[in-house]
């Protein structure tokens, strides 16, 4: 697809549309650069995220299938941290 005014550019600014075309290069080499460090904090993230669910299963499991010990843990610890919140003093 040829495009008119690019041509004139071109010739009217050579060193112009050459330093145009270099810092379109190097923004989308920083754009992959930047979307590769995402995916790796994402990795590294994602392993410790299926480590702390493995942990919740496993404490899940230790506190029974009826889930009371859990319900009970609950209530006191949203007591403990609602309690001060609510206090007039």
């Amino acid at each position: 697809m040829s495009r008119p005014w690019c041509a004139a550019l071109r010739r009217g600014a050579p060193r112009l549309m050459d330093d145009a075309a270099t810092l379109v290069a190097e923004l989308g080499r920083l754009t992959v650069l930047h979307d590769e460090e995402v995916l790796a904090a994402l990795q590294d993230l994602h392993t410790d995220v299926m480590q702390r669910a493995a942990s919740v299963r496993e404490e899940a499991a230790r506190l029974g299938a009826d889930g009371s010990a859990l319900v009970l843990a609950e209530r006191c610890a949203a007591g403990a941290y609602t309690r001060p919140l609510l206090s007039s003093t």
